[in-house]
């Protein structure tokens, strides 16, 4: 984004007369930023770039005599193409190294994101999914500039996914009847600390996904061997339009780790065993 801004230089009385100048500031000399790039792995919440219309950014400018925060919570917003950020102006000092960290979403209703910063980069995010159920994401960039240039360029973020995609594949081997998998819910963790450069901690609490149509791919914090994931669904067996048969289901899985950025399916076969179903045969008794 490009804008040209005037520069009024102070009024000086010499002589009984007043000079008031006008210049231009150099092009480019304004922190800009450029379209982002979602890194697409989790495929749910920010899928592709043009889901992300806002982020909050922090930025630092360090140089001999030290570091100033210059972006402190500040939220971006796409507009039209264009992103832009209310607020003072920041421009490129040539020289000095910068760096830049994003998050979003950020004050969202559905999610509570909680930032903590250090002297020069952000330290941990505090993250509750608790009423997000599994649709929002959570995305992360970083982007540091040494010794920019007088004509240095908008800054261009690569976000990459800080929660986990988890989806359900359910098969059956019933042969004349149709079997459908409905009210699929799984436990989750609500609660976490995420600690820039280390990971995923402090995981509390729990939170109900649900599976639907609509949503069949849902996101979760990601946890460690330890945490247990409780899955309850229900199972209709029919037969021309007529439900013959149902049963709810659950199950448990465990030491199952999570990754940030990794998709998990879990693979089902709904088999007659598995409902308490028995065959029906035949047997001559008596003739």
């Amino acid at each position: 984004m490009k804008k040209l801004f005037v520069l009024a230089l102070a009024a000086f009385a010499m002589v009984a007369c007043v000079n008031e100048d006008i210049v231009e500031t150099p092009k480019g000399n304004e922190i800009s930023f450029e379209d982002a790039f979602v890194d697409n792995a989790t495929r749910v919440g920010y899928a592709k770039a043009d889901d992300l219309t806002a982020f909050d950014v922090w930025g630092w400018v360090t140089s001999d005599n030290g570091t100033v925060k210059i972006f402190d919570n500040t939220n971006v917003e796409k507009s039209e193409g264009v992103w832009s950020y209310t607020g003072t102006k920041q421009y490129w000092f040539p020289g000095n190294d910068y760096r830049f960290e994003a998050v979003a979403p950020m004050n969202d209703a559905d999610v509570v994101v909680i930032l903590t910063a250090a002297e020069d980069k952000l330290a941990r995010v505090a993250f509750t999914n608790a009423n997000a159920k599994g649709t929002k994401d959570l995305i992360y960039a970083v982007e540091t500039i040494e010794n920019v240039t007088e004509n240095q360029g908008a800054v261009a973020f690569t976000f990459n996914h800080l929660l986990s995609k988890v989806m359900f594949n359910f098969t059956d081997e019933f042969e004349g009847v149709d079997v459908v998998v409905k009210d699929v819910t799984m436990k989750v963790p609500a609660t976490a600390n995420y600690v820039f450069g280390e990971g995923w901690g402090n995981v509390a609490g729990e939170t109900l996904l649900t599976f639907t149509e609509e949503n069949t791919e849902l996101l979760t914090i990601p946890a460690g061997t330890e945490q247990t994931y409780v899955i309850n669904f229900t199972v209709e067996v029919s037969m021309n339009g007529n439900t013959l048969y149902t049963k709810a289901m659950s199950s448990t899985v465990t030491g199952k780790a999570f990754e940030a950025g990794h998709a998990y399916k879990f693979s089902a076969a709904i088999t007659p065993e598995t409902l308490g179903l028995g065959e029906i045969t035949f047997a001559v008794g008596k003739v």
